[in-house]
């Protein structure tokens, strides 16, 4: 007599569940380690903590800027500005170069996303954060005339803002 169901002439069923007998998830019938545990974790725990300290390296830049810049420009340098009739005080020629820093991304984010389609995305986001680096220096170090101090925070908002192409062509 033949066999009568599929188990008997030696063909496998697949077992019920999700997941279940799946050899990528758990080892397999005959105990050889799974494809995930053969696979070295260095090749995404490094990667990935990589990426985390670019975010947490950028929120702190970021958040540090939108939060100390416009105080730093009032009780560093005080500036104020009288013309046509209308004086600005420190607080309000601070937020206007606050909104200048800001403005200035909106531009340099166009000029990134050429550089982002031309070259290595993580060359173009050293390459930013490497120029908010120096003019973050300069900001900190050097005493600055009111349209230096205008330039300055251009390439300040220009190198933190500028990587947000090749930090999403990345992602």
């Amino acid at each position: 007599a033949g066999p009568t169901d599929a188990t008997e002439s030696g063909a496998q069923t697949a077992p019920d569940g999700p997941g279940a007998g799946d050899s990528t998830t758990s080892g397999g019938d005959d105990g050889a380690p799974s494809v995930a545990s053969r696979v070295d974790r260095r090749l995404f725990v490094y990667p990935i903590l990589v990426v985390l300290a670019f975010f947490v390296a950028r929120g702190v830049a970021t958040k540090g800027v939108d939060t100390f810049v416009p105080v730093f420009i009032t009780d560093v340098y005080g500036y104020s500005l009288t013309g046509f009739g209308v004086h600005l005080g420190p607080a309000s020629l601070a937020s206007f170069y606050f909104s200048a820093l800001l403005g200035a991304t909106a531009v340099v984010q166009l000029v990134a996303g050429v550089l982002t389609d031309r070259y290595d995305h993580r060359a173009v986001i050293v390459g930013f954060f490497s120029l908010a680096g120096v003019g973050l220096w300069v900001l900190s170090t050097v005493r600055l005339s009111p349209v230096a101090l205008l330039a300055v925070l251009f390439v300040v908002g220009a190198g933190i803002w500028g990587s947000n192409p090749a930090r999403d062509a990345l992602i």
